[in-house]
């Protein structure tokens, strides 16, 4: 196996992560720090319970449904656990919250509907906290290496991280070739 490969892994893996993090959690945000519903305060608190549970506590149901998704062993298994995050979604609600509603009401006077103000007003408006909350979430996904160890085997398709850990034998270790990735 080549670390290029699984370099790209990493790289791949993290910036589909951060897309996929970025549409899925910027929808929720807007939907926890613009819309009124009801039990809006016990969704986020449910959502800041979420980011207080450690990954070692849910690693074992998370591989039981990626087992029965068949994603165990494939690069999807590095992907879809982390569609959405809580932490950007708590992020980008307060982010959210800040920005006057009165470019919400402006829009919707204009005929914009809930999707447009969205993507049209608020996102714009948010970049520097989308640009932050998706480096936060690359470097999450970069170091991640308790995941990868669990769900892939092979180490043609291992994350980079978790291929130079395997370079390291117990005789005879090459620290060079250690090092070096």
């Amino acid at each position: 196996y080549t670390l290029l490969r699984n370099l790209w892994i990493s790289l791949s893996s993290g910036a589909l992560v951060v897309l996929l993090t970025l549409i899925f959690s910027t929808c929720a945000a807007y939907f926890f720090a613009r819309l009124k519903f009801p039990y809006k305060p016990v969704l986020m608190a449910y959502i800041m319970g979420c980011m207080m549970i450690p990954e070692q506590v849910v690693i074992v149901p998370t591989f039981l449904v990626a087992m029965a998704l068949g994603l165990v062993n494939t690069f999807w298994a590095l992907v879809i656990p982390f569609y959405a995050s809580p932490f950007v979604t708590f992020a980008l609600a307060q982010f959210l919250s800040d920005i006057p509603y009165e470019l919400d009401e402006a829009a919707i006077m204009d005929g914009a509907n809930p999707l447009q103000v969205l993507y049209l007003v608020l996102v714009p408006n948010a970049v520097p906290a989308l640009m932050t909350v998706g480096l936060l979430e690359f470097q999450y996904i970069w170091n991640n290496f308790y995941w990868p160890l669990v769900a892939i085997t092979y180490k043609r398709d291992l994350p980079i991280q978790v291929a130079v850990s395997g370079l390291i034998v117990e005789v005879n270790p090459q620290w060079s070739r250690v090092l070096a990735g």
